[in-house]
C-alpha cells in the first residue's frame, strides 16, 4: 500500500503531504501542515513507523498507518495522491499548488521554515471534532484546520534554556573548584 510513496525524496513526500492535506489552504496552511511533520519529526518515538526509519524520518512520520488520512487506501483522494506519486516530475511542471507545496517543502529540509504552528503535532479541519483534542493544548487555527500540541511539551525554545542552564551549572562547578 505506502510502496508507491516510498519511492520519493523526503523532500516529494513532504511536498505530497502538504499538497494532499492542504491544497485548498492557503501557502500558510501548506506551511502550517509541513510544520506539523517537522515537529513530528522531532519525537520519533512517539510518531514514526520504526519499520520506516531506515528510509527517512519523514518517511517513518508521515507514512505511519492513519496519521495523515490521504495515504488512507480508504480516503477518496488517495488513488489521485498515488498518481501524483507515479508521476511526481510532470505533475509539478503542471500543477502550481504541488510547486508551491514543493518550494515548502525545500525549504523545510534546509531547516528554513518558521513554525507557523507554535509547535503544534496535530491538526484537523474544522467539520470534524475529533476526541483526541481533549489530550492536547490547541495553539493556532489556519484556515481551515486547527492545530494541537501534545500537552507539557515545552516550547522551541527549551534548547537555549538547557544551554543557560548548562551555563549557570558549569560557572557553579567552577566556582566550587575555586574555593
Amino acid at each position: 500500500m505506502i510502496n508507491f510513496f516510498l519511492k520519493l525524496s523526503p523532500v516529494k513526500l513532504l511536498a505530497l503531504t502538504a499538497y494532499g492535506e492542504a491544497r485548498g489552504e492557503n501557502i500558510e496552511g501548506m506551511k502550517a501542515v509541513i510544520n506539523v511533520i517537522l515537529n513530528r519529526v522531532k519525537n520519533l518515538k512517539r510518531f514514526a513507523d520504526k519499520n520506516l526509519l531506515s528510509r527517512s524520518p519523514y518517511h517513518a512520520v508521515i507514512l505511519k498507518p492513519y496519521q495523515f488520512s490521504m495515504y488512507n487506501s480508504e480516503d477518496p483522494q488517495y488513488n489521485r495522491i498515488k498518481t501524483i506519486s507515479n508521476n511526481f516530475n510532470k505533475f509539478l511542471l503542471t500543477d502550481s499548488l504541488l510547486n508551491n507545496a514543493y518550494q515548502i517543502a525545500k525549504l523545510a529540509i534546509r531547516n528554513m521554515l518558521q513554525d507557523n504552528t507554535q509547535g503544534a503535532d496535530h491538526y484537523h479541519t474544522t467539520d470534524v471534532h475529533p476526541s483526541w483534542v481533549s489530550s492536547l493544548t490547541r495553539t493556532v487555527q489556519i484556515g481551515r484546520h486547527i492545530f494541537y500540541k501534545t500537552k507539557g511539551l515545552l516550547k522551541q525554545s527549551t534548547p537555549y534554556i538547557s544551554i543557560i542552564i548548562l551555563s549557570i551549572l558549569g560557572i557553579s562547578l567552577y566556582l566550587l573548584r575555586r574555593k
